[in-house]
């Protein structure tokens, strides 16, 4: 997945009572008295900085591959990669304090392999597929975090 920092604006953010009560002022001057609303910089609700994000090909939700993998085990050296690449996962979850985690909002590609090469397979790929660079959660202090999110849903990961 590729991603890059935009700024964008909506009414559906969540934005500060202030913010808003600035935005409808503003716009009620500048409906009434269009000369003063010119002077204004922004009539509209402020940027807001996240990531803007684009899936790449082949790629699937993490829901899809791990009930698949619970009925189709993974060979035991895949497992043991893909194992690893999920720990830093959370570990980079627990750095940037992302806190809404699960199943839905991570990307896992997997090549299955073909019967002659099970052994020596090695295609499990993991990304971010959140917001989880969200600037209001890296500053929020660690005493206010509820944990890394739904991580221990997945039996490969109680069964370590």
């Amino acid at each position: 997945m590729l991603f890059q920092v935009v700024k964008l604006v909506s009414e559906t953010f969540n934005y500060p009572r202030i913010d808003r009560q600035k935005s409808r002022v503003k716009r009620a001057i500048t409906e009434h008295f269009p000369n003063v609303g010119r002077h204004f910089n922004r009539i509209s609700l402020p940027p807001k900085e996240g990531s803007f994000q684009m899936f790449v090909d082949g790629f699937k939700d993490a829901d899809y591959w791990l009930r698949r993998f619970e009925v189709e085990p993974l060979p035991a050296k895949v497992q043991r990669d893909f194992q690893l690449k999920f720990e830093r996962l959370v570990v980079l979850d627990y750095i940037i304090r992302n806190t809404d985690r699960g199943n839905d909002n991570w990307l896992i590609k997997y090549d299955q392999p073909n019967i002659q090469s099970l052994n020596t397979a090695n295609g499990a790929e993991l990304e971010d597929a959140t917001f989880g660079l969200d600037k209001r959660r890296a500053t929020l202090a660690p005493e206010r975090r509820n944990g890394v999110g739904g991580w221990s849903v997945p039996q490969w990961v109680r069964t370590r």
